[in-house]
């Protein structure tokens, strides 16, 4: 019996867009799955091209629309459903909504600012990562093995070329190093041609001394395993094309690069230098040039609590999806708060106790700075720094066996149905999640309008305060002063640290879905009370969030009940006691 395909598990994607073709191509990378005759599962790295994918929305039946703000959710039996082409789909709206189709361009946000649209928020990505991750849990099948590669190259300290790269594919290293750089010299100091046995034997003798202490083994580099294939360049990019065909013919899941800014940016430069189309080198040679996207777009989000939270991201139709190590350790360690340094030696040594190569036979690095170490390793010793080269490629794939950092970044983002350019946004990955949960449920999300962009933070910041707010409960301000007086030293002052004030409108859905805070879980909203101002309503608002601490002006101010006076006469009537008798007590 031969193999038979079971399932297909969804690895990542990047869609591509030509409104003027009227085009839209979504690249998904998968994993076709097979049953071998012997019971096992194998899988199959596969490229697969979805043309002008359709897609559902939906809008409220016209006997219940009789509402007109924006709901978090609705009934299905009380919705209309479209299936559209995604690239049409706010035309697609405008029509149902209003009757006949726009004369120009319409935004999406637009459409979405009617309070009866629904489905529309979810991206085409998202929908086809849902898509995939719903059909492959009914197969019950296991999770097959990704493949992961970290890419390094080391640029000219002189004229900014690459003068050599490595890129790893599980464990096997693949190195190019230009001719030019390939080279030793005598004991006079003149230079002499080496050989790529030379090189390969250097590597092997450092590589079977180098030891890796990791948490589950202490290993050289040549007993984790590690297979070496190397390649003499004659120019820049004759060596870019062939570490981009290894990388092809591996057809790698997930490739690393720390720092990708400088990695994959100057290899980008390297292709324009030399007049070659970067989509050209990046791209899978299977994937048809008139929809190839290659475009490294890095996040200028000045917003970030730390610059290592950035999550920049090439968009590129290919087997192998590059990402940036650098951030994705940083995103992955929230929790653990940010790092003294991000600098490779030093994550290094935190994580497999061993930093970065610094050959300190040949020079002391401690008395050069680091460029100038840089430029003495290429001008005099570059077959032990295409070693170093190698080793920077090696440690982070070991580190990766180690923290399994992308596996995790895979999981995390196909589980919320959401593409991994999107992975440093927490909301969008819950409102993903929360469409798919509902639509199990028979509901629909709504559709999020375009935010006024005239509207002031001012403005905005005026119209919350109208509706009310809450006083931080005593209980949490209590004890947390600044003792700073060094005349004394156990008296807590009124100067706090470590203040900071939340913003619940970042926090949707997030907040919403953590409070069951809903218009649709909202049983009743208090508009007025009876007899009283609106401000008066205000103050009672807000002090009924924290009921403990404001029981007895809710009290006296609203319920007519006596206060702590009115309570002390009525006591003191009660019992017969008078003041003075009460000042004996007292005494």
């Amino acid at each position: 019996m031969p193999s038979q395909l079971v399932g297909k598990r969804y690895i990542h994607s990047c869609p591509y867009r030509d409104p003027k073709r009227q085009l839209e191509v979504i690249a998904v990378k998968e994993h076709l799955v097979y049953k071998e005759e012997d019971g096992r599962y194998t899988a199959k790295p596969n490229l697969r091209f979805i043309k002008n994918p359709p897609r559902r929305f939906w809008v409220t039946k016209p006997q219940y629309q009789i509402y007109n703000e924006n709901k978090e959710w609705e009934k299905m039996e009380w919705l209309d459903e479209y299936v559209v082409e995604n690239q049409h789909m706010a035309s697609e709206v405008y029509k149902v909504l209003n009757g006949y189709y726009p004369k120009g361009y319409v935004n999406l946000r637009d459409v979405n600012k009617s309070p009866y649209v629904y489905g529309t928020d979810m991206s085409i990505d998202a929908l086809i990562v849902g898509k995939y991750i719903r059909d492959y849990k009914k197969t019950n099948l296991p999770m097959t093995a990704l493949s992961n590669g970290f890419y390094d190259i080391e640029t000219s300290m002189v004229d900014d070329r690459i003068i050599m790269a490595t890129v790893t594919h599980n464990n096997q290293v693949y190195t190019a190093i230009l001719k030019d750089y390939l080279f030793k010299k005598d004991k006079s100091g003149k230079k002499i041609p080496a050989t790529l046995e030379e090189l390969s034997a250097l590597s092997q003798k450092v590589f079977s001394e180098f030891k890796i202490k990791t948490k589950k083994s202490n290993k050289t580099v040549l007993e984790h395993g590690f297979t070496f294939e190397y390649h003499v360049a004659s120019t820049e990019i004759d060596l870019v094309k062939w570490i981009f065909s290894k990388i092809h013919e591996n057809k790698t899941d997930f490739i690393g690069a720390w720092n990708m800014k400088f990695d994959v940016g100057r290899t980008m430069d390297a292709c324009k230098r030399a007049n070659v189309d970067p989509g050209e080198i990046f791209c899978s040679p299977e994937v048809p040039e008139d929809i190839r996207v290659c475009r490294l777009v890095l996040d200028t989000n000045k917003k970030v609590p730390h610059w290592s939270r950035k999550w920049d991201w090439l968009h590129c139709t290919s087997h192998s999806q590059f990402y940036d190590a650098l951030q994705l350790y940083s995103r992955q360690r929230i929790v653990d708060g940010f790092e003294t340094s991000y600098g490779l030696d030093y994550i290094l040594k935190k994580n497999i106790n061993i930093g970065k190569l610094k050959f300190p036979d040949l020079i002391d690095p401690d008395t050069l700075s680091p460029a100038d170490w840089h430029r003495y390793m290429q001008e005099n010793h570059p077959l032990e720094y295409c070693v170093y080269n190698q080793f920077d490629g090696i440690s982070i794939q070991i580190m990766e066996i180690q923290n399994q950092d992308a596996t995790g970044m895979s999981i995390l983002g196909t589980n919320t149905f959401t593409p991994l350019s999107n992975y440093n946004k927490q909301t969008r990955r819950n409102a993903n999640e929360f469409y798919f949960i509902c639509l199990d449920r028979g509901y629909v999300t709504g559709s999020t309008p375009q935010i006024d962009e005239n509207v002031s933070e001012d403005d905005l910041f005026r119209q919350l305060s109208i509706q009310g707010g809450a006083v931080l409960p005593t209980m949490m301000v209590h004890n947390v002063g600044m003792r700073c007086l060094t005349e004394r030293p156990d008296f807590e002052t009124k100067a706090c640290r470590n203040v900071n004030d939340v913003d619940y409108k970042a926090l949707y859905p997030t907040l919403c879905i953590i409070l069951n805070t809903s218009r649709e879980t909202n049983l009743s909203t208090l508009v007025r009370l009876s007899g009283y101002t609106p401000k008066e309503t205000q103050n009672f608002l807000s002090m009924v969030i924290s009921t403990r601490e404001n029981s007895v002006p809710i009290a006296t101010q609203f319920l007519n009940l006596p206060g702590y006076e009115e309570l002390d006469i009525d006591f003191m009537k009660e019992f017969n006691i008078t003041e003075k008798e009460e000042d004996l007590e007292i005494a």
